[in-house]
């Protein structure tokens, strides 16, 4: 399998991933799995960042109720 903390050349983790194209089921295994909720890629973007550009307010509230923090977004 996959590291949660692993990252492409972009610096999006499968979290970023997860959250940018809408698929909370995969963002809560993710964060089940310990991937962590306020790292940030080369663009300043965090995954709560892409939830919310993508329009999911259901992992907006996941990720801001595993400690996400809104201060970070870009």
């Amino acid at each position: 399998g996959i590291s949660v903390n692993m990252s492409d050349s972009s610096g999006r983790t499968p979290l970023h991933v997860a959250c940018s194209n809408r698929n909370m089921v995969t963002a809560f295994t993710l964060l089940h799995m310990g991937a962590p909720v306020n790292v940030v890629d080369n663009l300043g973007n965090t995954p709560l960042t892409l939830a919310a550009i993508s329009g999911s307010a259901n992992i907006v509230l996941m990720m801001l109720e595993a400690g996400a923090d809104p201060r970070l977004a870009n």
